[in-house]
């Protein structure tokens, strides 16, 4: 499989749909950009991108990630500009792995629910064609 150029891609898509090249690019951007974003945010444990397939946070890498930054913070200096806003960004990516962690708790719990709930019912079926 040959690998196609973006241009290339963009003139396919415009052609195929008659659309401009321009208005192609510019969706196409945009659409890469907000997965960007929504990756580096962390805003979702699991991220689903058409075509490519699902981006899933690892809960051990969460964690370890937690574990370093909170080591860093602690034994950041702020006495500068540059020093306090490093702090900041540290407490920020601290804030935002500790909300994707409660997220992925949360996750753990439904699916457990679920589970559970599932077991449950098919108890019960299977003691009701006993009978």
């Amino acid at each position: 499989m040959v690998p196609k150029k973006a241009k290339d891609l963009y003139r396919q898509l415009a052609e195929e749909h008659n659309h401009s090249e321009v208005l192609v690019q510019t969706i196409v951007e945009y659409y890469y950009k907000t997965v960007k974003v929504n990756m580096t945010n962390l805003t979702h444990p699991r991220i689903d991108v058409s075509g490519l397939g699902q981006f899933i946070v690892k809960v051990s890498t969460v964690e370890r990630g937690i574990e370093k930054t909170e080591k860093v913070l602690a034994v950041q200096d702020e006495s500068t500009f540059r020093g306090y806003h490093f702090k900041k960004v540290l407490e920020e990516r601290l804030v935002l792995l500790k909300n994707i962690q409660q997220k992925m708790l949360e996750a753990r719990e439904e699916r457990r629910k679920f589970r559970e709930k599932k077991n449950e019912s098919s108890i019960k079926s299977n003691l009701g064609e006993q009978d």
